[in-house]
């Protein structure tokens, strides 16, 4: 599981990665980038 924080409304996940999947936010839809 890797935390990820969305571009968009700054919400915060942890979601298990996937090769060739991008984690989308729970909470708009948008893609997240991952944080360390």
């Amino acid at each position: 599981m890797i935390q990820f924080k969305c571009k968009i409304c700054e919400l915060v996940f942890w979601c298990a990665v996937i090769l060739g999947h991008k984690p989308i936010c729970p909470g708009c839809g948008q893609e997240a980038k991952g944080v360390s």
